[in-house]
């Protein structure tokens, strides 16, 4: 961080320093200044840094570029729903901000930038509008989305209903990424989807019955764990639980082939049946 001198008490045009603050911007202190202008929506208070106040290039609140006969006024403009109604005081940083009237009766502040760069339509009600229309009533794994619950910070919250029977409210972006899709429910049984592990193995792994399991990809047997040896043998194993287990070698792949399949209904199904079981009872508690 770059050493900054003091400004206590220094004037830069209409611009008192008064103190420093904790905030830096590119390594440079963010001075608290007092401004003397004694314009309409005067700040008063504004926060510079340093460095710009010593390059001159803040010497008021802002207010001064509004005197300027190529000021853009936008009283009276319409904007989207919203119309322009009076001038309001500028932001920290020195941006124009608008009241307006919104066609839906509500009155909202705006930044000039925004109105003209068309980021700002309306209060924020149209966009409201067209989410709960979009979003009620849709499935994201165990919840079904019941109602808008509120619009915070940048970010919608649904009040939704669990399979379960619980109701929640979840934030928009957890739903539409896959984060959330129960209550917590499933979290409390470790179970949030079939590719978690239950007992130490993976559930998607071991999906399905005895002997119509997949082989993969590369399989020289056509039989899920099932490999060829040398002189002409076929080993037959399975992993359970983090572990691999051989099932011995085989003369004749039909042997090696039913070895598996033992292995499967003994390990595999028995763990699929419990597994079952647990979410059943979980969803009727």
């Amino acid at each position: 961080m770059k050493k900054s001198r003091d400004l206590t008490c220094q004037s830069f045009g209409s611009l008192t320093a008064i103190r420093p603050t904790d905030q830096t911007r590119n390594g440079y202190t963010i001075w608290e200044c007092r401004c003397d202008c004694g314009r309409p929506n005067c700040l008063h208070i504004v926060y510079r840094p340093s460095r710009l106040l010593k390059n001159n290039k803040y010497n008021d609140c802002g207010c001064e570029k509004r005197r300027h006969p190529l000021f853009n006024d936008l009283t009276g403009r319409r904007f989207g729903m919203l119309t322009v109604l009076s001038e309001a005081p500028l932001t920290k940083e020195g941006h124009t901000v608008w009241n307006c009237l919104c066609d839906c009766g509500n009155v909202a502040q705006a930044e000039g930038r925004q109105l003209l760069s068309g980021n700002r339509i309306s209060c924020g009600c149209q966009r409201r509008k067209y989410e709960e229309k979009d979003w009620v009533g849709k499935r994201f794994g165990m919840l079904t989305v019941l109602s808008h619950d509120r619009y915070e910070k940048g970010q919608h919250f649904w009040r939704c209903l669990c399979d379960c029977g619980r109701e929640t409210v979840v934030r928009q972006q957890h739903l539409s990424s896959g984060k959330a899709r129960s209550c917590g429910c499933l979290a409390e049984m470790n179970l949030i989807d079939p590719d978690n592990q239950f007992k130490g193995t993976s559930i998607r792994h071991i999906k399905g019955q005895a002997g119509e399991r997949r082989p993969t990809v590369k399989s020289h047997s056509g039989i899920r764990g099932v490999y060829p040896s040398k002189g002409s043998k076929w080993i037959a194993q399975i992993q359970f639980q983090g572990r691999t287990y051989h099932l011995g070698t085989f003369d004749d792949l039909e042997d090696a082939r039913a070895a598996r399949e033992r292995a499967e209904a003994e390990m595999y199904d028995a763990t699929l049946l419990e597994w079952k079981q647990k979410l059943a009872e979980k969803k009727k508690e």
